[in-house]
């Protein structure tokens, strides 16, 4: 047994945990739930092989990001919450509060809850921007479903500034995308289709 683990050892690297609930999560953004559920198990796996703190944290994420798409809202918190209380790391720390705030967003209904780990996202000084931008829709998004017009375009302009400034491409389309539709719920055509017409053309 001893032998199989020191095996498993050298055949991966802590980046590998990574890297694999990387592909998790772009596996969950593509509605492909099986595969980003059975690759953030493997990328578990893999941390804590390498005893990977910061890829055990990510994974536990990715896993909650795939439980929250099936609707399951005690196991995704608890796997979030996990990852927060693992997460050593400032990203990882923000990431965990985001993925917290889509369970209480997302499934719990819980628009406080979900707002306080938003900012708390927020808050956190990253090193990956990108983080930054998803907090940051994320925020917009909970807001353009309160019709707070003002605050999710807020929120959207933040995200689309920092997308633009560390091309981010699929952050710069959801901004944009997202700032036109708080201009069709206002009403203003000429302010939505300018914002809908620059994230086709982003796309």
């Amino acid at each position: 047994m001893i032998a199989l683990l020191l095996a498993a050892a050298i055949a991966v690297a802590p980046s590998d945990s990574a890297a694999l609930a990387e592909t998790a999560i772009d596996f969950a953004n593509a509605w492909k739930i099986d595969d980003a559920e059975r690759t953030a198990r493997r990328a578990y796996e893999t941390a804590i092989v390498c005893d990977d703190r910061i890829g055990l944290a990510r994974s536990l994420e990715a896993w909650s990001i795939a439980t929250r798409l099936r609707g399951r809202a005690e196991e995704a918190m608890a796997l979030a919450q996990e990852s927060l209380i693992i997460a050593d790391d400032a990203d990882g720390r923000a990431r965990a509060n985001n993925a917290i705030g889509r369970v209480y967003a997302d499934l719990l209904e819980d628009r406080e809850e979900a707002r306080s780990a938003f900012e708390t996202a927020l808050a956190i000084p990253v090193s990956d921007r990108r983080i930054f931008v998803r907090a940051s829709l994320n925020l917009g998004n909970l807001a353009l479903g309160e019709r707070d017009l003002r605050a999710a375009r807020k929120a959207f302009l933040q995200a689309s500034e920092v997308a633009t400034a560390i091309d981010d491409p699929e952050g710069r389309v959801a901004a944009a995308h997202n700032i036109g539709l708080t201009y069709s719920f206002q009403n203003d055509p000429n302010g939505a289709l300018e914002w809908l017409v620059r994230a086709a053309d982003l796309d």
